[in-house]
């Protein structure tokens, strides 16, 4: 669940710190020992002389399933070339001076394009694919600059620390194709004889926001049985951060529930244990009256100038109270004259429900 997406100072933990020196030739010097490794160091993508661009970067499929995170390299600039710190698929496209394609990053530079300073950009190489520039800041020989990249869900924004930002959607950008799978940190430079400090990459940003949780709203269920009835239903919740989360339901779906109107408590809590609460009710009603079971016509033989006395057996039964009485007029055991009577059979529920 996001907070807002301006700069943060950088939290304390640490995914992972690498020392990056800089080189007397343009390959950046790396430890061996960091040579190939994915998810806790970096890796060297160019450490041939021949390209004036040399670049390490994070491995595959380490970041960007973290919705929430901060990286950051400081530097301190012996001269006016390039450098560039982002945030994409990191590879180099040797069609355009061998710099990243499909990424956000910035570039520290002078004299391109009529900037002289720090630009934040977005850049896709494929067809269609965009290149957004945005001047941030500016800088001299020997300063010392702190650039900060902080992802907060769909959001990236590009940073100096104490000095200008940018924003952007990743959403916004389809064109640099940026996936789980793909998208890593990475740094490169030119700027031989500049002193680089420790390229950081941060745990998520506080996430202090609930989930939002969908309630299906209050029910109304018709009785099956005296204990009520089974009743299912639907609750969903959002997380900005982690998306859809599951909803823990009490008494939950599919339980019985029983006659009257019983109160569901609904939570659901994100990766960093923000808790979010709801409820809503479900009423179980009897709205079925007794189903009554009728003698078929009865004949009898008079017994006397009056007619006869004639028993007869009608039951009525209902879903919630069970057998329920059955009143008669007549009732049986009546002397019911001779010719056609019509007998007339009611019964109620406890409900009040008459049939």
């Amino acid at each position: 669940v996001l907070l807002n997406t301006t700069v943060f100072a950088a939290p304390a933990a640490v995914f992972f710190t690498d020392a990056l020196t800089g080189p007397g030739n343009p390959n950046l010097t790396i430890p061996t020992a960091k040579y190939g490794y994915t998810a806790s160091g970096l890796q060297r993508t160019q450490s041939d002389n021949f390209t004036d661009r040399p670049m390490v970067m994070t491995g595959a499929n380490t970041f960007l399933t973290a919705n929430n995170f901060t990286a950051e390299v400081t530097v301190t600039l012996a001269n006016i070339d390039i450098l560039y710190f982002g945030l994409g698929q990191g590879d180099m496209d040797p069609n355009y001076f061998n710099e990243p394609a499909h990424a956000f990053y910035f570039r520290v530079h002078s004299g391109w394009g009529n900037n002289s300073g720090i630009q934040a950009d977005v850049r896709s190489i494929e067809p269609g694919g965009v290149f957004t520039v945005n001047e941030i800041g500016s800088y001299g020989l020997g300063s010392t600059i702190t650039l900060r990249i902080v992802r907060a869900g769909d959001n990236v924004t590009m940073s100096i620390v104490g000095g200008g930002a940018v924003t952007y959607s990743l959403s916004a950008y389809p064109s640099l194709g940026l996936t789980p799978s793909n998208t890593r940190v990475f740094f490169g430079n030119t700027s031989v004889g500049s002193v680089f400090s420790n390229l950081n990459i941060y745990e998520s940003l506080s996430d202090t926001t609930p989930p939002v949780i969908a309630s299906p709203g209050n029910l109304t269920a018709e009785a099956t049985g005296p204990n009520g009835a089974v009743v299912n239903f639907s609750a969903t919740a959002q997380d900005n951060v982690d998306g859809l989360v599951n909803v823990t339901a009490s008494p939950p779906s599919g339980s019985t529930f029983r006659l009257g109107l019983t109160l569901v408590s609904l939570s659901a809590s994100d990766a960093a244990g923000n808790t979010a609460t709801a409820s809503f009710t479900i009423r179980v009603r009897d709205f079925s009256p007794p189903v009554i079971s009728a003698p078929a016509t009865v004949s009898a033989e008079a017994t006397s100038a009056d007619g006869a006395v004639v028993t007869f057996v009608a039951t009525a039964n209902d879903a919630v109270s069970g057998n329920v009485f059955v009143i008669a007029n007549p009732p049986s055991g009546s002397t019911f004259g001779i010719g056609f009577v019509l007998v007339s059979l009611s019964a109620t529920d406890a409900a009040g429900h008459t049939a």
